[in-house]
């Protein structure tokens, strides 16, 4: 078998201490990723911003485990360039369009000391 290249993947979803682990479909990526062992990193809608066409995200490392409970551990936050944008973009579902960047009312004024 092959050996599969390592992924780092971030994965914006809500606060991971409030969810099901038994409904949860990006829980259960996550479990898989894990499985793979990608490195995992996750943040919250509100600490996503768009700065002079550049998408950044303050992410945390994150470790799952299929345990009521005890489902995720997380490490130091850091800032992260997660891609730029043209801004020519328009689509709703896009996480840099406007209307997505108004919906987040922090997101439009963040700045983060913490940096890569």
């Amino acid at each position: 078998m092959a050996d599969r290249k390592r992924l780092n993947v971030a994965v914006q979803m809500d606060p991971i201490e409030r969810i099901n682990v038994r409904g949860d479909s990006t829980f259960a990526l996550l479990l898989e990723a894990e499985a793979r062992r990608h490195g995992i990193f996750y943040y919250t809608p509100d600490l996503m911003a768009l700065v002079d066409g550049e998408v950044f995200a303050t992410v945390r490392p994150l470790t799952v485990r299929d345990i009521e409970g005890d489902h995720f551990a997380v490490g130091e936050t850091r800032r992260s360039a997660t891609g730029r944008c043209s801004r020519r973009c328009r689509a709703s579902r896009c996480a840099t369009s406007p209307a997505t960047m108004r919906r987040s009312a922090k997101a439009s004024a963040w700045r983060s000391p913490i940096s890569t």
